[in-house]
């Protein structure tokens, strides 16, 4: 699946992070994927900001050490860390770690500093870190700005082609052999073990009735009423500056942008959910995949933030009785208890059938 690219926008949502004590920003369009660390398997083919292959149900998928990048001090990982899985342009997938979720930052072109300014001349002549594309400001700390299309360079990338061609037996074998010490030395016991779990039911694809491996879920706000989204099936997030209304068309539909020159169409679901409707314009679109490699999007009116399971976000998966199959239960955060919705169920559902074809 192709990263998503719009035309000409003037906000880009960035979904930042937390490594150590930097804080990072990506495009949030091209983040397939956010789940809590699996264990990474070395190899010794792999260059030495490549920390491992990780299978992501059948994919293997290489994660870039952004400490290894920057020449910062190898470090320990834990249960409560995060993988963040990035689409390239050529339908390559790669990784981060991160160790701390921070939120999405709408940027406008204003509010960044390109990096060639601030760390070489004007020919970007000096700069040390190719992969920062710029930096930013949110609640007064520092963001650099990741380019995802440099986080592997060309020769990486011929490695990764060359790694494809193994099979996993073969990986395994020369991962153990070249590197006898365990991802993250210096983690406990208990944490390997999870690692390891996690690892594995990454390499199965999800069912669409499995609830137990929902643990990442985008807070939006549509109208007065907060809502939590299952991410598996996100594709992104964009801002509706350039949508295009439908005329003639069921109220339902409220436009169509352009993806790499195709047609994506913009849902209105309000109704379809029974929210009140308020007279504020909904200016943000979730992208989600309906079906393979079909991008339908649907509008909210903001995105609040990325949260994750833990002690204080409990998912608490619903009983199928006859409601409604795009909702899967409830979601415990901040003291409110918010649906949480399955967006491809949603936008799968006969009220709101499009069809795209030409």
């Amino acid at each position: 699946m192709d990263a998503f690219s719009f035309q000409t926008t003037s906000v880009w949502p960035y979904l930042v992070f937390q490594l150590g004590d930097k804080h990072y920003g990506l495009k949030a369009e091209v983040v397939r994927q956010i789940v809590r660390l699996p264990e990474i398997a070395p190899l010794e083919e792999l260059p030495h900001h490549v920390a491992g292959l990780v299978n992501v149900r059948g994919r293997l998928v290489p994660v870039v050490d952004l400490d290894a990048r920057t020449g910062a001090a190898e470090r320990s990982w834990s249960v409560s860390d995060f993988l963040i899985i990035i689409i390239l342009h050529d339908e390559v997938d790669v990784a981060v770690m991160a160790n701390h979720i921070v939120g999405i930052l709408d940027l406008q072109p204003r509010q960044s500093k390109e990096l060639r300014l601030l760390l070489g001349d004007e020919e970007g002549n000096g700069m040390r870190h190719g992969f920062l594309s710029g930096v930013a400001s949110m609640d007064n700390q520092v963001v650099a700005l990741l380019d995802h299309h440099t986080l592997l360079s060309p020769l990486d990338r011929q490695t990764m082609t060359a790694i494809g061609g193994m099979d996993e037996l073969e990986l395994r074998t020369r991962g153990q052999a070249a590197h006898p010490r365990r991802f993250s030395p210096g983690s406990s016991e208990r944490e390997h073990s999870v690692f390891r779990e996690r690892a594995r039911r990454l390499t199965h694809p999800l069912r669409a009735t499995d609830t137990t491996l929902v643990q990442a879920f985008a807070i939006v706000q549509l109208h007065e009423t907060r809502l939590a989204l299952a991410m598996e099936t996100v594709r992104g997030f964009v801002t509706t500056t350039q949508m295009t209304p439908i005329p003639c068309c069921p109220g339902h539909i409220a436009g169509i942008m352009s993806r790499r020159g195709e047609m994506v169409t913009l849902l209105d679901v309000s109704r379809l959910l029974a929210i009140p409707i308020s007279a504020t314009p909904m200016g943000k679109a979730v992208l989600v995949e309906v079906h393979e490699d079909e991008i339908l999007g649907f509008l909210v009116h903001q995105v609040v933030e990325v949260v994750y399971q833990d002690a204080e976000t409990r998912f608490l998966p619903g009983v199928q009785d006859g409601g409604p199959d795009h909702w899967l239960g409830s979601l415990r955060w901040q003291g409110d208890v918010l649906s949480v919705i399955h967006p491809a169920r949603l936008l799968s559902s006969p009220e709101l059938v499009v069809d795209q074809t030409p």
